[in-house]
């Protein structure tokens, strides 16, 4: 997928619009070469300290929450000018997004249920009203699918 593609109002420079990107992650551990980094904002540890371990990684861009400033990257110019720094005013809605077409295959609904007593009736009847109406409908408990 092209980088373009996500992100077509941030993307100017002819040389980026070209950009292939192989995966997304919000965890620098987990990022490969061609990877987005989505420095996701958080009360105990903000995704803002792990960019340079995400370019050193190989990231070939991050995506940071709107506002961000460049000295808050914790990169030097000549770091910071290897990245493509993408901004978003919604870094977790944006990263789900971003997640669900590298992994289209998955399912565009999931339920799940909670309690201490009728969770398995109660996924049975919902199952059962879903394939009904034509839904493709699993259910997955304890025992299996």
């Amino acid at each position: 997928m092209f980088l373009f593609e996500l992100a077509p109002d941030q993307i100017r420079d002819e040389a980026d619009r070209s950009l292939m990107i192989f995966g997304a992650t919000d965890d620098s551990r987990e990022v490969r070469y061609g990877f987005v980094f989505f420095a996701m904002p958080g009360t105990r540890d903000a995704g803002l300290k792990h960019i340079r371990s995400a370019a050193e990684k190989g990231a070939q861009a991050v995506v940071v929450p709107e506002g961000t400033r460049a000295e808050d990257l914790g990169l030097s110019p000549y770091e910071a000018s290897k990245l493509i720094i993408l901004r978003h005013h919604d870094v977790r809605g944006f990263y789900a997004r971003t997640v669900s077409r590298f992994l289209p295959h998955r399912p565009s609904t999931i339920v799940g249920v909670t309690g201490t007593n009728g969770k398995t009736s109660t996924v049975s009847f919902l199952r059962d009203i879903w394939a009904s109406s034509g839904y493709n409908a699993k259910s997955l408990r304890t025992l299996g699918l």
